[in-house]
């Protein structure tokens, strides 16, 4: 199966205040994607803090993104079905850094915390990955459920397989 990343790179600002999404995945139309790991962490903090984060799914109505394009984990394998989204996310889309949430609702799947000095790492065994269906017009989200103290130096994503 190919394997794909969508990365923020090394330090993003989070757009904030309150629910930031940090990586989102929309499959095609006729696509199904499974999430197999998701990281999230901030390089310049030295002050211990808690900070929420979930991994959910949306509906239809995704919300605004700046470009990442997926990355290949072989280099043999073609370019992903999902393209860079440059604005409102659409189905076979992707972005990172949200600067508008949307309207549909976050479901939260896999809701957490974790201590900003440690950073998070989510690797699930086989059972407990998550899919999302393009004709179902469900998007994987990767998102700060509160807006963290130190909003700069943020990394984060996700790696999903691509299952047709």
């Amino acid at each position: 199966m190919r394997e794909y990343i969508v990365n923020t790179g090394y330090s993003i600002s989070i757009a904030g205040p309150g629910p930031s999404t940090v990586v989102g995945i929309a499959p095609t139309s006729v696509g199904t994607i499974e999430v197999i790991r998701a990281w999230c962490s901030q390089f310049s903090s030295t002050s211990s803090a808690q900070q929420r984060i979930a991994i959910g799914s949306k509906a239809s109505t995704y919300g605004s993104f700046s470009a990442s394009t997926p990355v290949a984990t072989k280099s043999g394998d073609p370019s992903s079905a999902i393209t860079t989204t440059t604005t409102v996310m659409v189905q076979g889309g992707c972005g990172i850094n949200a600067s508008s949430e949307g309207t549909g609702t976050l479901t939260l799947q896999y809701p957490d915390n974790f201590n900003v000095l440690n950073g998070w790492l989510w690797v699930p065994t086989p059972n407990e990955t998550f899919m999302y269906s393009g004709a179902k017009s469900v998007a994987a989200y990767l998102t700060l459920l509160a807006n963290p103290g130190t909003t700069t130096g943020w990394n984060a994503g996700l790696v999903y397989r691509e299952l047709f």
